[in-house]
């Protein structure tokens, strides 16, 4: 692309991605010219920065719903990600533009997230050219088209094909660009790689199944395998570089976490602080676990007993129970039991559903909870129908489940991998993935009243808040919608409430190991001893939760963080409201709010019960 021919093709992507004029609706209001105006400004930047994406990062754009760029992967030549930086910085020019006291209140907000959605991109720009998984994430933006059922069957096979054919020039770029990363990353990137290469017959079945004529699908055959072997040369590169003895340090260091929690999740809490914070948090949901387990604990000491009296010729007798073998805590303290005591209990008590299919059944168990919700006036918002299918085999190695939220049209999506192989691993699956607790779980926290709920609420939610939302407050969303669940009694038996507390446990466990691996203040072999050793984590899990948060750096905090939030907002309100507090109009302006910045979400719902009371009052 030359220089000559960029601003015509920002011009032309301009007035593909108009946004939506500000304050349509409304009739013209001379008191706020300097608002609208300012309003218009705002427009406009967003408008050139939606062609920015589309010209530098199509993957993004696509994901967006801009499905213009949905043929293209992004170019990750030094040169390309240099005239990308140099576009985003442009940008952030622009911004400045923007009289940002002129904005309504709203629209303040909103011209955060812009400016933080580019901020972060910047920030990224800068870091990835050399991180394998920047070149891994190719895998994503194929499936991101193969999952996208607003496009029409003939462009989704032409864009996947363009998509597929560009793997080659990926794979050249990430041999040019990389050197000496870290192997840690190299190693993630790897295992990406290898069941991308497993899974890829599933999209070359599709292009050519879907194929209009033979030669059509003779020519997708001839297509993917080329492509596969592009997946298959960057195998080899990651797998190479994962063995090197002289890679970098995946870790960040103090000062760039705390830049990157800043930046992508808006959490500016001095990282000492955050840190004792964290700590504080797994002592809490530690105790909590315990307590959970010591019902089932003291369960199994007492049918131990019974067993043993069962030995002798005496009749059977419930054991008394000054002679359970519960473990004896210090005077005044309680026992601190750990994730293996859980093990050890979940395996005796977990048992998978079986009246019908794991789709069938969390379909079912959405509707419940949403009926339950709707009939004690904690949500007030119409039942959403869930679609729920079965995930592709790519995602199914490594996830039990994927959401995919709805941006600029496409409805939100949950993927869910499904029971598969011989009749005793479809059972372990079950039991594992979708036992009642789990099911619970699953439900309360990414259908009803979580992500995906929240998500197909917004349908009002204006643009720069569908396209650049905060990841604390959406990945606390899904946390408080567990939390209302147990609230409610939807959690309420002694065996969800011990999953209950296991996954605050993990929870906690994961983003405080987070933070102090990714500020240095633990090695990977600390942290994975800490796992292990100190909470009793299985060394699979563990190591999977360290690799979460080498690709992920952040997010483990942001779901505890983003959970806080949306608990301290709603006590906020339920203390300055008194008797006027209403469940489900509190709810109800939390999901007009949407995944605004977390030092806006009081402020926003504050603005919007202030409109509520001026419009009670306009009336009177």
């Amino acid at each position: 692309m030359t220089n000559k021919t960029l601003p015509l093709l920002l011009a032309a992507c301009v007035g593909i991605f108009t946004f939506l004029p500000a304050r349509a609706q409304e009739a013209f209001d001379f008191a706020n010219i300097d608002s609208l105006l300012e309003e218009n400004t705002l427009t406009d930047v967003s408008n050139r920065y939606a062609a920015v994406l589309y010209n530098y990062l199509p993957e993004r754009a696509a994901r967006l719903g801009y499905d213009s760029a949905a043929s293209q992967l992004n170019d990750r030549s030094a040169g390309a990600q240099n005239h990308t930086l140099h576009a985003l910085q442009n940008m952030q020019e622009k911004l400045k533009d923007v009289k940002i006291k002129n904005l309504s209140e709203a629209k303040k907000i909103d011209f955060q997230l812009l400016q933080n959605a580019l901020n972060n991109d910047i920030r990224r720009i800068e870091q990835n050219q050399n991180n394998p998984l920047y070149y891994a994430e190719v895998f994503d933006a194929l499936y991101d088209i193969y999952l996208d059922d607003s496009l029409a069957p003939t462009k989704k096979r032409a864009d996947l094909s363009a998509r597929m054919s560009a793997l080659a020039n990926t794979a050249d770029q990430a041999e040019k660009n990389l050197f000496r990363p870290s192997a840690f990353l190299a190693q993630i990137a790897m295992e990406k790689a290898y069941y991308a290469y497993l899974s890829f017959d599933e999209l070359a079945d599709y292009l050519t199944q879907n194929a209009p004529d033979d030669f059509s699908a003779a020519q997708a055959r001839t297509d993917a395998r080329a492509a596969k072997r592009s997946v298959r040369q960057l195998f080899n590169l990651f797998k190479k570089l994962s063995q090197a003895e002289d890679g970098q340090d995946f870790r960040l260091g103090e000062e760039a976490y705390a830049q990157l929690l800043l930046t992508e999740y808006q959490i500016n809490l001095p990282v000492t602080k955050l840190v004792k914070k964290l700590e504080n948090n797994t002592k809490t949901a530690r105790q909590n676990l315990s307590a959970a387990l010591e019902l089932f604990l003291i369960q199994t000491d007492a049918e131990e007993e019974i067993t043993l009296l069962e030995g002798s010729n005496d009749i059977p007798q419930a054991a008394p129970k000054k002679k359970t073998k519960k473990k004896k805590a210090k005077k005044g303290k309680p026992v601190l039991r750990n994730a293996q005591d859980f093990y050890a209990v979940a395996k005796r008590i977990a048992y998978p559903q079986t009246d019908e299919n794991p789709v069938g059944a969390l379909q079912r168990q959405a509707a419940m909870l949403s009926a339950e919700l709707a009939k004690k006036d904690i949500f007030s918002a119409k039942q959403t129908v869930f679609n729920v299918r079965q995930e592709p085999r790519y995602y199914a190695y490594t996830h039990a489940f994927v959401f995919r939220p709805a941006y600029l049209g496409a409805a939100p999506q949950f993927l869910l991998r499904l029971p598969a192989g011989n009749n005793l691993t479809k059972e372990e699956q079950l039991k594992r993935d979708f036992n009642t607790p789990v099911l619970k779980l699953l439900t309360a926290k990414q259908l009803v009243p979580g992500g995906y709920y929240q998500d197909a609420a917004g349908k009002n939610w204006s643009v720069w808040r569908k396209s650049y939302p905060s990841p604390t407050t959406a990945n606390g969303w899904k946390e408080y919608g567990a939390f209302i669940a147990k609230e409610q009694n939807y959690i309420v038996t002694d065996e969800d409430l011990l999953f209950y507390a296991w996954d605050g446990y993990r929870r906690a466990l994961a983003a405080e190991t987070d933070a102090k691996m990714q500020t240095k203040r633990f090695s990977y072999t600390d942290a994975l001893n800490y796992l292990t050793q100190e909470n009793g984590l299985e060394q699979a899990e563990a190591e999977q939760m360290l690799k979460d948060s080498a690709a992920r750096a952040g997010e483990a905090v942001s779901r505890q963080e983003g959970l806080e939030i949306w608990q301290k907002a709603r006590e906020k309100f339920r203390k300055k409201l008194g008797k006027k507090f209403n469940e489900a109009d509190f709810h109800k302006k939390a999901l007009q709010t949407g995944n605004v910045p977390p030092a806006d979400v009081e402020k926003e719902i504050n603005r919007l019960y202030e409109k509520d009371k001026k419009k009670k009052k306009d009336f009177f």
